[in-house]
């Protein structure tokens, strides 16, 4: 019999389709509970496999940190690495295979790699040897300079000279290098520059004539208008060999077609008309003298050039090997030094991602 106040609800297992139903639903939470608990199982297997894999890989770090090196220098890509961090066990297994292989290799090769410390001392060792070699080298260069080097260099000069004329004519002329020795002597003119002056009018002409009768003309232009020699060569020079007449602007009248003799002629006589007589006026001078004397004393520097340039050559090729040594061994040391840096870069990173 029911108490006061109190309902009592009764069910009855009538409707065999919510039966049924209730049974699917606590064999469906059965079975969730058993996936869930596959799944923490397998992400605890997971996690471990991961922990394990990461101490494998902090200890290959520290092989390779053993030797100045790291992953990278052992040929293992960011892509694998971050594989084998997550532990992906191919993964893992191939960064052991790369490292293995790498610090085999090194032990061939080097017997062994040279820590940080170590290259350091060995790149001071360097550096104190390069500065004993430069200084070596400096003296040589400077004792050349200062000394041989001034008469190799005046030789240099006239060398130069009569190698820009025989280029123009094409070929050496001997004639028109006694009219250039010639021409210093009355002149002030010395003979490595009327060499060079000549060697202006052999773009044009290779007459030898023709090439000393128009440097005459154009050392007369140069000595009354105060300008260089090669400035009045060219301006004489495109006067005749050219239809403009540069020297115009000097009251000089010039006739006959481009490049004739007519017009080389009528060039040459106008200008000797007007100037001639002025180079060698000039030389009769103070100044002139002085600057004769100057040339003279620079021919004997040329011979002395001469005589001493098989020996100063060799000591100059000697000084060039030696600053192409010297040049070597710093990029290399450089380039040790930075590979050093980079090493040292490399692990703190990949330290740092370990950890």
């Amino acid at each position: 019999m029911a108490q006061p106040d109190t309902i009592t609800i009764k069910f009855k297992a009538e409707d065999k389709g919510l039966t049924k139903a209730i049974q699917k639903l606590d064999k469906a939470t059965k079975s969730l509970l058993n996936s869930q608990a596959k799944l923490i199982d397998k992400e605890i297997k997971r996690n471990k496999t991961v922990f394990k894999g990461r101490n494998q890989l902090k200890g290959m770090f520290l092989e390779l940190r053993k030797v100045n090196s790291g992953f990278r220098q052992a040929g293992v890509s960011n892509e694998l690495f971050t594989k084998a961090l997550k532990g992906n066990r191919v993964a893992l297994r191939q960064v052991k295979e790369q490292v293995k292989k790498y610090t085999a290799s090194l032990s061939m090769a080097n017997k062994g790699i040279l820590d940080t410390e170590h290259s350091t001392r060995i790149l001071g060792g360097s550096f104190a040897v390069l500065r004993s070699k430069l200084l070596l080298v400096s003296f040589g260069s400077l004792l050349v300079k200062q000394s041989i080097g001034k008469l190799v260099n005046a030789q240099s000069m006239q060398e130069d000279s009569e190698k820009k004329l025989s280029t123009a004519i094409g070929r050496r002329s001997q004639e028109l290098l006694d009219f250039a020795s010639a021409q210093q002597q009355v002149t002030t003119f010395g003979d490595e520059e009327t060499i060079q002056a000549m060697s202006l009018i052999g773009a044009y002409t290779d007459n030898e004539e023709a090439i000393k009768k128009l440097t005459v003309a154009s050392m007369d232009l140069a000595s009354a208008k105060g300008m260089d020699l090669n400035t009045a060569v060219d301006l004489v020079s495109k006067s005749v060999f050219s239809s403009t007449n540069a020297l115009s602007r000097y009251g000089v009248t010039i006739e006959g077609t481009e490049g004739s003799t007519e017009r080389l002629l009528s060039a040459t006589t106008a200008l000797s008309r007007m100037y001639g007589g002025q180079a060698k006026a000039q030389a009769e001078t103070m100044s002139g003298s002085l600057k004769q004397m100057t040339n003279a004393v620079g021919d004997t520097a040329e011979a002395m050039g001469r005589l001493i340039s098989g020996p100063v050559i060799a000591f100059a090729n000697l000084l060039k090997d030696v600053a192409e040594g010297i040049n070597s061994v710093v990029d290399g040391a450089n380039k040790l030094k930075e590979g050093i840096k980079n090493n040292d870069t490399e692990r703190r990173k990949e330290n740092k991602t370990i950890e």
